[in-house]
């Protein structure tokens, strides 16, 4: 099998973990849905291409807290049910797992690309802690 590099909105994706595959992904065939590790990212890739084709934004499910930026308290774990269509997701030191269906939209919501970039960009920085 040969590797290839995710890429997302342009950028090369570092680092993703709590792979789960979807056989047909809101009628769009395979899509390995994975955490952008420590975030409270979810990214839909293409696993022909290797190209992130959607994205999940976990944030409201759980407190944010100061120390996700260490990489605690983030997210860290997807489960679908095949069965009901629907997804578990918790996190690092979350309270408890959520249950949720995901629908699809018109594109991604403008709103949350310039965080979903910021993210992606950062994880390229060296972070002085």
């Amino acid at each position: 099998m040969a590797k290839k590099r995710v890429m997302c909105m342009g950028v090369s994706v570092p680092g993703l973990n709590e792979l789960e595959m979807v056989e047909d992904f809101q009628g769009h065939g395979p899509t390995l849905l994975a955490n952008l590790i420590n975030t409270r990212w979810v990214l839909a890739v293409d696993p022909a291409t290797a190209e992130c084709v959607g994205a999940l934004d976990l944030r409201g499910l759980e407190d944010v807290r100061s120390d996700e930026t260490w990489g605690f308290h983030v997210a860290n774990g997807i489960a679908f049910d095949k069965a009901s269509g629907k997804f578990w997701f918790t996190g690092k030191s979350w309270g408890g797992m959520f249950e949720a269906k995901v629908e699809p939209s018109e594109g991604q919501p403008q709103s949350m690309l310039p965080d979903l970039r910021k993210a992606l960009l950062s994880m390229h920085t060296p972070m002085i802690r």
